[in-house]
């Protein structure tokens, strides 16, 4: 078979491997939208014949007139599909992806741009990023990172680590023996270094397209192995001068082979770079177990420190339901501090995510000298309990890239007052405890984009006066206090002991159900709460002691179907509070100590009304009661509130008649 491929000056080459409908259109889109002209579009399907992969990428292709298509034996190599290819093809420049790839629009332009400059160039290759979705949390990580410019260091240190970051030209290719057959993922790679020795290879540190890895490629780390086992043969004279690079590569299958669960491997490999480097090793062994005391001691620390917190909160929750607000330190206003005149220390960087992903969890813990860190770009996720106590951190920047903040992230950040989302922000979840315990934070600005904030997430934050939330308007960001309408649930002591909140606002598309136990307790400032969405519950104590509340406002009121004993205890601002319909109990100390409310009109549904339920109401006068089917807890009110039960009052009204 011929392909028509010869009239194309750029010949783009999709080889399709367990697609999926959304990757490949995604790919094949990408392609069809450079900026560049003319492309011609060839898609491989190296799927087994038949199959739901091969039927399903016929299909999608099917509403594409002007890509051509072709199907391979699906045992073929990466290698030797290439290489057929590349013996078809008569276009001046190629360049070949995988269905899960996806170009840049103006990646075609820039790097044929370059091509073009010079004859002697023989490939492009540009920046990118890789996305691993294997993982429980997808990991970013930019392609190029640090890689090295200089050539003599590409046997390990490669730029060209996904085939969509290079186009070739044609010839150059065809004149170096095409790709070798040995490889798979360092195909790329392989032949920049082949190249390299007759021609230039530019690198674009721009980035101009997205790689990713699916759970389906479930032999890539396999395939990593067996490349650097190759690359271990073939490139033996670099390795036999370069006693520092074979240092590393051995590192480097060491760990590749326990990735892999290879034992025999793992440990031939340690005993050949004993063999090589003695005197490393054992320098390598004295620091992994220093690293793993450090790890132990840190581990137990944390773990006994968390344990105090939560004993420490649990208390304190008690102490605000007793009303014993003074008791507790943690409410008390941070005082500011007199400044200090020492020198600020540089915040500390990371030259990639991938250096900040090999960090574990551990390693900041407890930091005394960490005053400000800038989480680098392309980082999705902060890891649980990352900064935990770190309690002389200040500032903290945040890029767009993170999605998740995980549980305990910030917790005990005492001086923590600022954090950083940068524009565009993607972060849709905050963990349980995550900002627990910075009692520096006066305001935070978050993305209106955010789904979920966790369970005690930014309890005991005295100083926090203010949440923003930035949305986009007409390409401009802006903020807002309106909380994000995805949110459908405000867990257990979410705000509990944030003693400088001052106003709590959902808009009206607002899809919040459910406020949990404690959500809001021991606000004190607390004046406003605006909760538009249709709520069915609120918990135990969600509103207690918020002593200067004096609107709660529920614009669906009638969609509230439970209320927890203790709600508004406390509440002594409170002047009035609409009880719902649909409600069938009124807990004990519902409304206990709301010493401005002065009338209440319990609704006929009302089965009961319990113990202090309207107890120290001192202003409460009158309690209209719409139904007589109700049981009245002796102690539910005071004896100088009048008790009136309409419905008596009607039947006595029938009566005289």
């Amino acid at each position: 078979m011929v392909l028509s491929l010869e009239k194309a000056v750029l010949n783009v080459v999709i080889i399709a491997r367990r697609n999926t409908s959304l990757s490949i259109l995604h790919a094949l889109n990408s392609i069809l939208n450079q900026i560049y002209t003319p492309i011609k579009i060839l898609v491989v399907d190296a799927n087994e014949p038949n199959s739901i992969y091969s039927l399903g990428l016929q299909e999608d292709l099917s509403a594409y007139a002007g890509v051509e298509y072709l199907q391979m034996d699906q045992l073929l190599s990466l290698a030797e599909i290439r290489n057929y290819i590349l013996h078809k093809a008569e276009g001046e420049y190629i360049a070949f992806l995988r269905s899960n790839d996806a170009w840049d629009s103006t990646k075609a332009l820039l790097q044929i741009e370059q091509l073009k400059s010079n004859g002697n160039v023989a490939a492009s290759c540009s920046d990118g990023v890789l996305i691993d979705k294997r993982k429980q949390h997808i990991v970013v990580e930019p392609l190029l990172g640090n890689t090295a410019f200089n050539s003599d260091k590409w046997v390990l240190d490669n730029p060209a680590k996904m085939s969509a970051q290079v186009i070739y030209r044609t010839q150059a290719v065809r004149e170096a023996g095409g790709f070798d057959g040995g490889f798979e993922n360092f195909c790329d790679g392989d032949m920049l270094l082949r190249l390299i020795k007759n021609y230039k290879v530019m690198i674009t540190p721009v980035s101009l397209c997205e790689c990713s890895i699916t759970p389906e490629e479930e032999l890539y780390d396999l395939n990593n192995f067996r490349d650097g086992q190759k690359i271990l043969y073939k490139y033996m004279d670099f390795f036999l001068v370069n006693k520092q690079m074979t240092q590393i590569f051995y590192l480097r299958m060491i760990h590749l082979a326990k990735t892999n669960y290879l034992w025999l491997n793992y440990f031939g490999y340690i005993i050949m770079y004993c063999l090589k480097t003695p005197g490393s090793m054992f320098y390598l062994l004295f620091q992994a177990l220093g690293k793993l005391m450090k790890y132990i001691l840190k581990w137990l620390r944390r773990a006994c420190s968390l344990i105090l917190s939560e004993r420490f909160l649990a208390r304190d929750i008690n102490l605000i339901r007793k009303g014993k607000l003074g008791k507790i330190k943690a409410l008390k206003m941070v005082e500011a501090e007199e400044e200090k005149k020492e020198e600020e220390q540089a915040p500390i960087q990371f030259p990639s995510a991938r250096r900040y992903n090999e960090k574990k969890s551990l390693d900041f813990v407890f930091d005394r000298k960490l005053t400000s860190i800038v989480i680098p770009e392309y980082v999705t996720v902060i890891k649980k309990s990352m900064f935990y106590g770190c309690n002389q951190l200040v500032s903290v920047e945040i890029p767009n890239t993170v999605l998740e903040i995980q549980a305990h992230a910030f917790q005990n950040c005492k001086k923590l007052r600022h954090v950083i989302l940068k524009e565009g922000s993607r972060l849709g979840k905050i963990g349980a405890y995550a900002f627990a315990g910075c009692s520096s934070l006066e305001t935070i600005s978050l993305t209106s984009g955010l789904v979920s904030i966790g369970q005690g997430a930014f309890a005991e934050c005295s100083s926090l006066r203010q949440l923003l939330f930035t949305y986009m308007h007409e390409g401009i960001e802006k903020s807002t206090n309106v909380f994000p309408s995805a949110i459908v649930k405000l867990h257990r002591y979410t705000f509990a002991g944030c003693s400088s909140l001052l106003a709590v606002e959902f808009g009206a598309d607002s899809m919040l159900e459910i406020v949990e136990a404690g959500a809001f307790m021991g606000c004190v400032k607390l004046q406003k709460i605006l909760l538009t969405g249709k709520v069915v519950t609120i918990d135990s104590y969600a509103f207690a002691y918020c002593k200067r509340l004096e609107t709660a406002a529920f614009p669906h009121i009638d969609t509230l179907k439970y209320m927890g004993s203790g709600v508004f205890t406390g509440c002594e601002a409170l002047t009035y509070f609409q009880l719902p319909n649909q409600i069938e109990r009124i807990y004990e100390r519902t409304f206990y100590g709301c010493a401005s409310l002065k009338l209440v009109k319990i609704p006929k549904k009302v089965l009961s009304i319990n113990h202090q339920a309207f107890a120290k109401c001192t202003a409460l006068e009158r309690a209209i009661i719409l139904t007589g089917d109700i049981a009245i807890s002796p102690t539910a009110f005071d004896k100088h509130t009048e008790v009136r039960i309409q419905e008596n009052e009607d039947r006595e009204a029938v009566t005289e008649w």
